[in-house]
């Protein structure tokens, strides 16, 4: 295997970690929650590159309106 096909490797399991942990995250916060919607990025210092990671759970069309506001700068009561 050459040295970059190990790092790629490594970086997509390491991803898939992060992405369980999101996963278990998301699942924990809508046992109060009747939505959830969470965003995040990840640098790698090595290479330079960033990671998006986003996971969501319940209504789409309720996520999809609270990030539309968000996006417009409405306020959201924070």
């Amino acid at each position: 295997m050459e040295p970059t096909e190990f790092i790629k490797q490594q970086q997509e399991i390491e991803a898939d970690v992060l992405y369980k942990e999101l996963e278990n995250i998301v699942s924990k916060l809508r046992s109060k929650f009747d939505t959830v919607q969470i965003f995040c990025t990840k640098s790698d210092i090595k290479t330079g590159d960033t990671g998006t990671f986003i996971n969501g759970s319940g209504n789409y069309y309720a996520r999809y309106g609270q990030i539309s506001q968000w996006l417009n700068g409405e306020d959201l009561g924070d």
